[in-house]
């Protein structure tokens, strides 16, 4: 495997994975949503990227995450650092 320093953006290993050099990292961070919950019936789940709120179902996390305790609701946040969330058929990856 070469130095970080040697690849660029675009290089691609021998078995096809690429490599993105320097990726910006944003602040995420997700809660249970109690009052949505109640309303339709099931957990639900807000996580918040880019200043986007986002109701989901399912949360999968591949990043390391904290919990956050705050004075006012909600009282306990999971948070952490990620490159990008994707959203698909309300389940959301975290990367």
């Amino acid at each position: 495997m070469r130095p970080i320093s040697d690849i660029n953006i675009g290089d691609e290993y021998k078995d096809g994975w690429s490599f993105i050099k320097c990726m910006k990292k944003f602040r995420f961070y997700f809660h249970f949503n109690k009052p949505l919950s109640k309303k339709v019936g099931r957990p639900q789940l807000s996580i918040h990227f880019q200043n986007k709120c986002c109701i989901v179902d399912k949360i999968t996390c591949f990043v390391d995450t904290e919990s956050k305790n705050n004075s006012r609701q909600p009282h306990c946040v999971m948070r952490g650092w990620a490159d990008r969330i994707i959203i698909d058929k309300k389940e959301a990856t975290v990367l």
